[in-house]
């Protein structure tokens, strides 16, 4: 290995001990305490050293939503191998929901703030969004091939947007509920994917 890809390595080892840090920091005391001097302590370096990685604070919760939140929406596959479109939004959503419960902190960390910043990437309530927002264009693509073409875009909005919402709000209660036993943890999990899928297919009728 020469000196190039030894000084590469070194230095994205030092950038990730920086994210890690501040992830922490959003964790443990939200965003509004994070600062470059906080990151430097907890990683006992001078803050100067610091800016040899990122520019600034907004740099640092930059990178930490791009490669963290990417984590999070990739694992909403569209799950190509399936034929029926029914059975690939349910496996997704599946997914999704398993992955989002093995990295809990992270989830709440990014999706559980009122953060400006964080809003930024993660806000997908709003007109459009499913142009803009990775997740949200994803599981738009999804109920997409379950309903008829003439289904007009600001209503696949709409329902993309409500089915992700209500699986929000079931990831946000299993991770605050971890005591609940498996079984009735896998029993929420599937009723309220069956509801969905029940749900956006009323649409499908509906335009008969």
């Amino acid at each position: 290995m020469n000196n190039q890809n030894q000084l590469s390595q070194k230095r994205e080892k030092k950038r990730k001990l920086i994210l890690q840090a501040a992830s922490e920091i959003i964790r443990m005391e939200g965003m509004e305490k994070l600062s470059i001097r906080k990151i430097a302590k907890k990683i006992n370096s001078a803050s100067s050293n610091i800016y040899h990685y990122f520019v600034d604070k907004e740099d640092i919760v930059n990178s930490l939503m791009t490669e963290g939140y990417r984590n999070i929406v990739h694992s909403l596959p569209t799950q190509d191998f399936i034929q029926n479109p029914k059975e690939r939004l349910t496996e997704g959503l599946r997914t999704y929901i398993e992955s989002a419960l093995k990295n809990s902190d992270e989830y709440i960390g990014m999706l559980v703030n009122s953060s400006p910043v964080l809003l930024e990437h993660t806000s997908l309530l709003f007109e459009g969004a499913s142009l803009k927002r990775e997740a949200l264009s994803m599981l738009y693509q999804l109920i997409k091939e379950m309903l008829p073409d003439d289904i007009e875009p600001s209503q696949l909005e709409l329902i993309a947007q409500s089915v992700w919402t209500a699986t929000f709000g079931l990831i946000i209660k299993l991770i605050l509920e971890k005591d609940l036993p498996i079984e009735q943890r896998q029993k929420l999990m599937e009723t309220h994917l069956s509801i969905t899928a029940a749900g956006i297919l009323v649409f499908q009728d509906q335009e008969k």
